[in-house]
């Protein structure tokens, strides 16, 4: 009986077997060429193996400082909005105080409408994390000085501030308290900026003031000084001869802000320079891991090409040997 080719195991052959691992390798190339990356990253290439983790592991740290940069300027931008409020409201004060129209129940009003402006300020927040953080305080630091300035006034003058005894008092007495009251430190002397955010593996930048800061304390009792002044029966006459100081405080206030928002803005720029120093390796990272990972567009199409002609000329090998039987091949 003459059996056909096809019948003998064609696929135990060393060609057949070859045909399959140029198939094999051929559509790793064609999954490769459009990504434009190699996919054999395994023990094939193991040196380059380890230093894509490295290069991955510093791309994911970076990324994530990059979120947490987004996140230090938008405190640090908010902390200057937030100041800029405050410092509009002791403009306004001051304004008045110095303008013709300064008369006690207009001084009231705007110190009153300064206060709350100062409140909302301080209990501002980014993602829940306070700007003006209270460490040291139970109560709010506003009501907190309010409290101190009432019972520092009655100890002083021996009657509370809202007492009509106040009617008596003479504008040096109270500019004499005044100096005593203002210039009096906070009890715990705190640092100014709080709140420490990483930027950088190295580096770190402040995104939060102390609510007991010198600048935000003098800012406030200036205006509970001013508001429970022009609350209080104190005589016209002697308020008038009082919005002179008080307007030159508002002023000494204001620009003790005004060189927070400075240190602020160094801060900010930090935060910027930063952000394209990370930006910059990141750049150079992606392409570093690229590099590693990419292939010779040209070359793959090359071999792309090279074995697909290998496995079509195999195909119709095989077909004509299958279609062969032994008597013709013989």
């Amino acid at each position: 009986m003459i059996e056909s080719i096809s019948t003998l195991p064609v696929w135990r052959t060393p060609a057949f077997l070859a045909t399959q691992q140029t198939n094999a390798r051929l559509a790793t190339l064609q999954a490769e060429l459009p990504a434009g990356q190699s996919s054999d990253l395994g023990l094939a290439r193991s040196a380059d193996t380890g230093r894509l983790l490295r290069l991955r592991a510093e791309q994911s740290a970076l990324q994530a400082f990059g979120e947490s940069n987004v996140a230090a300027s938008t405190r640090l931008d908010a902390l200057q909005s937030s100041l800029d409020s405050i410092r509009g409201a002791l403009s306004d004060v001051g304004a008045l105080l110095t303008g013709p129209g300064g008369t006690k129940d207009s001084a009231r009003l705007q110190s009153a409408n300064a206060l709350a402006t100062i409140s909302d300020a301080l209990n501002g927040s980014v993602a829940g994390v306070r700007l003006f953080p209270a460490p040291h305080l139970t109560d709010p630091p506003l009501e907190k000085l309010a409290k101190q300035f009432d019972a520092d006034f009655q100890t002083y003058f021996g009657f509370a501030v809202e007492s009509v005894q106040a009617a008596g008092l003479r504008a040096e007495s109270i500019g004499d308290f005044l100096d005593l009251e203002l210039a009096k430190p906070a009890a715990d002397a705190p640092e100014t900026f709080v709140s420490s955010a990483l930027i950088s593996p190295h580096r770190s930048v402040e995104t939060g003031v102390s609510s007991e800061a010198s600048a935000l304390r003098k800012s406030m009792l200036t205006m509970i000084a001013t508001q429970r002044l022009a609350s209080s029966a104190v005589a016209d006459n002697v308020f008038t001869q009082l919005k002179t100081s008080l307007a030159g405080r508002v002023q000494e206030s204001g620009a003790a802000l005004t060189d927070m928002q400075a240190e602020i803005g160094a801060r900010r720029s930090r935060v910027a320079t930063q952000i394209e120093a990370n930006s910059a390796t990141l750049t150079r990272l992606e392409q570093a891991i690229n590099s590693i990972q990419s292939i010779d567009p040209y070359r793959a199409a090359a071999e792309i090409n090279q074995l697909t002609n290998q496995v079509e000329a195999s195909y119709r090998l095989t077909a004509r040997m299958q279609s062969l039987n032994l008597a013709s091949y013989l």
